[in-house]
């Protein structure tokens, strides 16, 4: 994550939180025998609702996350040059786990023993009830 963590609200009920995603290829050179960056880009992750109030509480600046989403590009002309706005509203957002150790903290469960258990719905009848 390249940037801080902001939040914004939007009405009563809609919430977006949203951070500045970097990338960049590693490639090798044979011929100096290092490693170099390549290709570098930014996108600005939008991140709604629940996944947004998680990633408020949780991620920070620096932190090496994978992000799942639809991605959206415009491309414009800011008077001097060419550009381009690359967005992902995510769906899910992960750690990277080769980077960092992460503890996962599970809610306590409320459900049946087994939460593969399926739990029987009422018919529509009885909800209308």
């Amino acid at each position: 994550m390249a940037g801080e963590v902001t939040h914004r609200r939007y009405g009563d009920d809609k919430d977006l939180v949203r951070f500045r995603l970097y990338t960049k290829e590693r490639r090798y050179d044979p011929e100096q025998r290092t490693w170099g960056n390549a290709n570098p880009m930014y996108f600005t992750v939008n991140c709604w609702s629940g996944l947004g109030e998680t990633v408020r509480r949780t991620l920070r600046r620096g932190a090496r996350v994978i992000v799942l989403g639809r991605l959206s590009l415009r491309q414009y002309d800011n008077g001097d040059a060419q550009r381009f706005d690359a967005k992902v509203d995510a769906r899910a957002i992960g750690a990277d786990l080769t980077f960092q150790d992460v503890t996962i903290e599970h809610p306590a469960w409320s459900g049946p023993d087994d939460p593969l258990t399926q739990v029987e719905r009422p018919e529509p009848a009885a909800m209308a009830a």
